[in-house]
């Protein structure tokens, strides 16, 4: 799977490619970089389609979406499995999330994404078994931890917008903005902040915001490009209780 320039988009079978290095993605660990050079540029889905200057080939609207059809739980993996047993073990909070969601029929589809600093599991899901929107995409730690220390419910990191750093081929690469709250003792830290996603992970998201998947996209997920070399630093707000 590839990840081309936005500009130089070409939608094959729905998706935006991005061309990542060597066709694939290679996770890394989130760096500082300079808030004020390359701002980020949000573009509706809408222009990003018209912009595009290869070939559109739309799917079929009965053909939309096999894939979350054939079977909405499976993971697929998206490099491969790392020897650091920290980084693939997962938590029993994290089968109990996906127990307790595919049980309430919320999953639509999942995706792998193994980080060096981290590893999740995206997740779209809807709000009701008989849904046709997609309500919101989680990642979804693999050490999720569903209670605190002080027994605040605690919920994965929901995306609000993909970021695609555009610096041009075998360099460009995808991120997806997560929001999630931290509890304190005496405070609540609201953590904005970008995680490294693979150019198959980037290319579900955008398939739901291009309308190229069976269920309606009702998540409010934004499409940011940015000429930034290194993901953006976690922005944290805290309300002291």
């Amino acid at each position: 799977m590839a990840i081309a320039p936005v500009i130089n988009a070409s939608f094959t079978s729905g998706n935006v490619n991005f061309q990542g290095k060597n066709k694939k993605s290679e996770q890394g660990n989130p760096q500082p970089i300079d808030n004020k050079a390359g701002a980020m540029v949000t573009v509706p889905v809408a222009l990003l389609m018209a912009l595009a200057t290869g070939s559109i080939n739309a799917k079929a609207a009965n053909n939309n979406n096999e894939y979350a059809e054939a079977n909405p739980i499976e993971m697929v993996s998206e490099v491969p499995q790392a020897s650091n047993q920290s980084q693939t073990a997962k938590s029993r909070d994290y089968y109990n999330y996906l127990k307790f969601a595919k049980e309430d029929g919320k999953i639509i589809q999942s995706r792998e994404i193994i980080n060096k600093d981290g590893s999740y599991t995206m997740i779209f899901l809807k709000d009701s078994p008989d849904s046709k929107g997609c309500s919101e995409i989680v990642l979804l730690p693999y050490n999720f931890q569903s209670l605190d220390k002080y027994y605040n419910t605690i919920d994965p990191p929901t995306v609000r917008k993909l970021i695609h750093h555009n610096l041009g081929e075998n360099e460009e690469f995808a991120g997806a903005y997560v929001h999630y709250i931290e509890y304190g003792a005496n405070d609540m830290k609201f953590i904005d902040k970008e995680i490294k996603i693979s150019d198959d992970a980037a290319n579900d998201i955008i398939d739901l915001l291009a309308g190229d998947n069976k269920y309606y996209n009702f998540t409010g997920i934004k499409f940011v490009q940015t000429k930034k070399t290194t993901l953006y630093p976690p922005h944290i707000a805290v309300i002291k209780d």
